[in-house]
């Protein structure tokens, strides 16, 4: 793994991280607080998803183009 994407998902951890801390704060009941937790999960494993699919995209590209 090279230095800018593991940058790349630290930053991305650290922003999701910081969403749900700010998330769980606002919250009142634990019931929000699970609801909160689970939509960040959620955000977190579409933004994986989407960077894995965008990384095999471009490998299949480059392997394509070669």
């Amino acid at each position: 793994m090279n230095l800018l994407t593991m940058h790349n998902e630290l930053e991305m951890i650290d922003e999701a991280m910081a969403n749900f801390i700010a998330d769980v704060v606002v919250s009142k009941s634990k019931k929000q607080k699970i609801r909160r937790n689970m939509e960040c999960r959620r955000k977190l494993e579409e933004k994986w998803e989407e960077r894995k699919l965008r990384r095999e995209t471009s490998e299949y590209e480059f392997e394509y183009m070669h």
